[in-house]
């Protein structure tokens, strides 16, 4: 069960509540419209790992539990294997196919679905000028050059991405490159996994879950966002294979829609817009990487930051 921070009376801060609504509208419409869409174009191997939803109530999520089905929380304080990344990359390749398939066939239907899906915390940006990111990036800057002070090359790269992430157009995504509803919210703690044989390194389904982020976006950023939160050091330095196993997943799909997938996405395109967001995708990691490593009782409570006042 979710709720909505005013249920029984639960403290607000800005943009809380438009967080769950955005969450109840990915269940009740946008998951809803995406399986007809599916069933009309006849996809066998369509997208479904997200639990089901069971009922709405006053300001109530009920969904289904997916641990009675035998899902499990991958240990965020381990980096995840190849075989776990995979199988999220593949399930978001076949999500976003149905926003890009659905844009080819359907343009109008695809534009009315997705016309509310703006970025939530650009619009808190909007209605605050005085919003200003800067006042987070400089004590996450802090923390970073403290970690790598005795790597010359490290603290010379950390420079680069401060004075890049200096730029407030940085934090925004190229209305050209928004064609896809995008999850948002990549790391460890919203995906289960279900396992055969209980071996462990093989998962054989994923469950995406907590899409109170989700937005109309580009494509990249959710695979750039899980590699960067999620990967090792030896996964990054092997991106390029996992960028080829999320555009061959899109490419069956798209086929499947009927679509030719290089004419829809190309490969190159997802390439260059994973280079393009690295840095804002970065930012977020560094953001949650503090829930990442701490003690559950360390946690800070995002409930409570206060955008208005700039502080977390």
């Amino acid at each position: 069960m979710k709720s909505s921070p005013s249920y029984n009376n639960q403290a607000q801060t800005p943009g809380s509540n438009e967080i769950f609504v955005r969450e109840v509208f990915i269940y009740e419409t946008v998951f809803q419209q995406f399986a007809e869409f599916q069933e009309e174009c006849n996809i066998s191997n369509a997208f479904t790992s997200y639990p089901e939803l069971l009922k709405t109530g006053e300001e109530l999520l009920f969904m289904e539990d997916m641990v009675e089905k035998g899902y499990q929380m991958h240990n965020k304080k381990n980096t995840m294997n190849s075989s776990h990344l995979e199988a999220i990359i593949k399930e978001y390749a076949k999500f976003q196919s149905i926003s890009l398939a659905m844009n080819k066939k359907d343009p109008g239907r695809f534009k009315n679905l997705t016309k509310d899906l703006f970025d939530i915390f650009e619009s808190m940006d909007k209605r605050d000028e005085n919003t200003d990111f800067s006042a987070v990036l400089k004590p996450m800057m802090s923390h970073l050059y403290e970690a790598v002070k005795d790597d010359l090359v490290a603290t010379e790269v950390l420079k680069i991405f401060e004075k890049q992430m200096s730029n407030k157009d940085a934090y925004k995504i190229d209305p050209q490159d928004m064609t896809v509803v995008t999850h948002g919210d990549c790391w460890c703690n919203n995906f289960l996994f279900k396992y055969k044989d209980d071996d462990k390194e093989r998962p054989s389904r994923v469950c995406i879950i907590d899409w109170q982020l989700s937005k109309l976006g580009c494509p990249a950023t959710d695979l750039t966002y899980c590699l960067l939160a999620n990967g090792s050091k030896e996964v990054l330095d092997d991106y390029q294979r996992y960028l080829k196993i999320y555009h061959e997943a899109l490419s069956l799909s798209l086929k499947e829609f009927g679509f030719d997938p290089e004419e829809v996405y190309p490969y190159q395109i997802l390439e260059k817009q994973f280079k393009k967001y690295s840095p804002l995708m970065l930012f977020l990691c560094v953001i949650v990487m503090r829930v990442l490593i701490c003690e559950q009782d360390e946690a800070p409570d995002f409930a409570k930051i206060d955008i208005e006042k700039k502080r977390f």
